[in-house]
């Protein structure tokens, strides 16, 4: 077969960064068009042109020999042996004029019919080898009036565009939906394509009304929510987070803050959702570092937003999907290797399609993120100790011994120094969230305690980070030793 074939996950990449990278209008708005609305006799008139199948076919001469011929003559032939005629006419007689002039005019007559004939022909050509689609004013006008709903049997119809919706099942991995989402995304999004072409087959990302959006497309990126849900699933971060993006685009308006999904489709998300928290609670009382991990993937979640431009940007899309950290990919790109890694992918999941299922009911975030920054103590301010329940200490830090009280709040570990000036009264010195507090007995001395604080991780490629307390703290007896001791583990548990 002298056809060139490309591989469809190759192709998918080229259509993303066609639409993500061009911004021309009548390139991007007709390969949109034929991607779309292209049925079987389209795609059958553009493959066959005079009953012949397009398909590329060795030329008869390789180009290099051409070339090669090309120079020789040029080397062969020489400009002042060239043999120059010219035609003498006597313009005193008459007859030879006459014949010069007749000839002359005959010559210029048959160029013009010609260049005529060549202009004909490629104007006959043009329709039957293009996919010409251009839709007048009173078409779209129509279009946009009377949206329809497309079902199986339609889609599968418009070969181009069933292959695309075909490709966002997740069989053994998730490489092909990936790039089929970014293609669905990135042409949606494309200021120069119309909207009327999108709604054709009822893409809602840039109407105004969304009520007749997609279905079919919609069943899917709901399929994609569940499969992701599972354990052991093979659907990455990264994809999930594209597949919610669409959704989002598809049926839910940001301006007016408005949500177009069925009651269906919605009990599908619900669904998706409860199996996210199942698969997070497996991990309760396994990981002793889950509250670090759910507060820092919060964090994640809301530091670092996905960009698609970015994530096609990195060659490491292409390969498959791997799962060892060793590989230097991203988390978000690759699958979860050993039980934290597993924790922490359930954890985001969750973040995820909590947030999708809040928006689209138009729930306004309360519980998260766990720690209020607003209701937290900082470092100087000032703190009643009338009802505080105070333990004194001393710090034994590396340069200096501090004598301090120490005070376990609900939220914090907190260290004060009575404020002079005003009796009752504390500065706070020093504080941190109970979750970062780490506690050890001194085998030498019962009424010493060891306690480290790490500074949370922001950064996912550093798995430990420098404590930012890491000091020796003694107590008056023993008794307030085990006192303090089991107060900071209440404490970080009821944290």
């Amino acid at each position: 077969d002298p056809r060139i074939m490309l591989e469809q996950l190759s192709t998918l990449f080229l259509l993303a960064e066609i639409f993500l990278v061009i911004h021309y209008r009548p390139v991007v708005e007709e390969l949109t068009d034929i991607i779309l609305s292209a049925d079987i006799e389209t795609v059958e008139a553009i493959q066959h042109r005079y009953g012949e199948q397009i398909s590329y076919s060795l030329p008869p001469t390789a180009l290099e020999v051409c070339l090669a011929k090309y120079e020789q003559n040029e080397e062969s032939d020489n400009p002042n042996d060239s043999e120059v005629s010219l035609k003498v006419v006597d313009i005193n007689d008459e007859n030879e004029r006459r014949r010069y002039e007749g000839e002359h005019s005959r010559r210029r007559s048959i160029s013009l019919l010609a260049a005529k004939n060549r202009q004909n022909i490629e104007s006959n050509i043009k329709p039957t080898s293009l996919y010409i689609s251009n839709w007048t004013d009173d078409e779209k006008c129509r279009r946009s009036q009377n949206p329809m709903r497309l079902n199986d049997n339609q889609i599968a119809n418009r070969p181009y565009f069933d292959t695309l919706i075909k490709a966002l099942e997740c069989t053994e991995n998730d490489q092909l939906c990936f790039y089929a989402l970014s293609v669905l995304l990135t042409m949606t999004t494309n200021p120069c394509i119309d909207s009327v072409i999108l709604e054709s087959v009822c893409l809602t990302v840039k109407s105004s009304e969304k009520s007749f959006y997609n279905i079919v497309l919609v069943d899917k990126l709901c399929d994609i929510l569940l499969s992701a849900t599972i354990q052991d699933s093979n659907i990455r971060i990264v994809t999930l987070s594209l597949t919610i993006s669409l959704l989002k685009k598809l049926v839910y308006d940001e301006e007016k803050k408005t949500s177009y999904i069925s009651n269906h489709d919605m009990s599908r998300i619900d669904k998706a959702r409860k199996q996210a928290t199942e698969d997070l609670r497996r991990y309760y009382p396994h990981q002793e570092l889950l509250l670090d991990m759910f507060e820092d993937e919060y964090r994640q979640t809301q530091l670092n937003p996905m960009r698609i431009e970015y994530l096609l940007k990195d060659s490491c899309m292409i390969f498959p999907p791997t799962t060892t950290p060793l590989s230097g990919v991203e988390f978000i790109k690759r699958l979860p290797s050993g039980d934290i890694e597993r924790a922490r992918r359930s954890i985001r999941v969750f973040f995820l399609i909590r947030s999708l299922f809040l928006e689209l009911n138009l729930i306004t975030e309360t519980e998260l993120p766990l720690t209020k920054p607003e209701n937290l103590f900082k470092p100087n301010d000032k703190l009643d100790l009338n009802n505080s329940d105070l333990i004194a200490c001393t710090v034994h830090l590396t340069d200096r011994k501090d004598r301090r009280f120490l005070v376990i709040d609900q939220m914090q570990f907190i260290l004060i120094e009575p404020d002079i000036k005003k009796v009752g009264w504390g500065i706070v010195k020093f504080c941190d969230l109970m979750q970062d507090v780490e506690v050890a007995n001194d085998k030498e001395d019962s009424r010493s305690l060891h306690i480290t604080i790490h500074k949370p991780v922001n950064n996912i490629y550093v798995k430990t980070s420098p404590p930012i307390l890491n000091a020796k703290f003694t107590f008056d007896d023993h008794i307030r030793c085990m006192t303090a001791k089991q107060n900071l583990i209440k404490g970080r548990q009821r944290y």
